[in-house]
């Protein structure tokens, strides 16, 4: 593979799209999706990755992948099923609360998956039947399908957070409007104290509280948060190293590669070559998935 890597849309023609998996998806390589993507497993097995963690493709299994993750398969033979939708069919507090506040995307080191029993899915099937009608109408109807997918979406974020610890703690709004704020300043802001400051409480207790929900310090959240642009950068732009480093704060190039390896245990030249190492394979479904 050489240059970049891809970044996949929808057709023009239509805003989401219905597809049934009967043998797998063939291995490609990491691309960018402008949309989202749900896959629900029903059978088989396999392994995919979201944003560089591995993720199992197990029966049960439903991954919401959010615009701007990066995705790539891996050797699999599942069956199942996959909506893609694009973001103008969500409101903004919508697809926020689907990024931040559902259990799925919550960290960056945590693969956006949920397990359905029996229960849950037969709680989401009329909502997935009434949106494969519409799919196969002539006409589909947005007035109809704008809200389906919302309640398909808020079913899973409601399944998810409850099997996630972090929704169910007492912290859980805290954390998630920290990582808001992670998200939208981490290039500009590397201070405990800033983050602190905007949610009105000392770093030390936030500090705490971070660490009580999530394992991680506010710094060290920080530094998953920058990793992932870092891996971001290096897979997806034709940027040098040094530039990369440069736009991620680091004046010294040396000391970018230095952070990136401490984290990683690659340098960011030897990440990008496995990046680019990759074997390359046809993108099935008209270059939807």
């Amino acid at each position: 593979m050489t240059g970049v890597l891809p970044e996949i849309d929808l057709s023009a023609r239509r805003l989401f799209e219905i597809v049934k998996v009967d043998h797998g998806i063939p291995d490609r390589d990491p691309h960018r999706h402008r949309y989202y993507e749900m896959v629900w497993v029903e059978s088989g097995n396999g392994a995919h990755a979201v944003d560089f963690v591995d993720g199992p493709l197990a029966p049960g299994l439903v991954y919401v992948i959010a615009p701007g993750q990066i995705h790539q398969w891996h050797d699999n033979d599942f069956q199942g099923r996959m909506l893609l939708f694009g973001q103008t069919l969500l409101d903004r507090d919508t697809a926020n609360r689907l990024k931040f506040g559902s259990g799925l995307t919550m960290r960056p080191d945590t693969a956006p998956v949920m397990a359905l029993d029996e229960a849950a899915a037969s709680d989401i099937q009329p909502l997935w039947d009434l949106l494969e009608r519409e799919h196969g109408s002539e006409r589909p109807d947005w007035h109809q399908i704008r809200p389906l997918i919302a309640a398909l979406m808020a079913a899973l974020a409601q399944i998810a957070r409850r099997q996630h610890e972090l929704g169910l703690h007492r912290y859980a709004e805290r954390i998630e409007t920290l990582l808001k704020l992670v998200d939208r300043h981490f290039l500009e802001h590397r201070s405990t104290t800033f983050y602190a400051s905007e949610l009105g409480i000392s770093a030390k207790r936030l500090n705490q509280i971070t660490r009580q929900v999530t394992g991680r310090t506010v710094l060290q959240t920080l530094h998953d948060r920058l990793l992932l642009e870092a891996r971001r950068d290096l897979a997806l732009t034709p940027r040098s190293v040094k530039a990369i480093g440069h736009r991620l704060g680091f004046e010294d190039a040396s000391y970018f590669t230095r952070f990136f390896r401490t984290h990683t245990g690659d340098t960011p030249h030897a990440f990008r070559d496995t990046m680019r190492g990759l074997p390359q394979a046809a993108l099935p479904f008209e270059d939807t998935i």
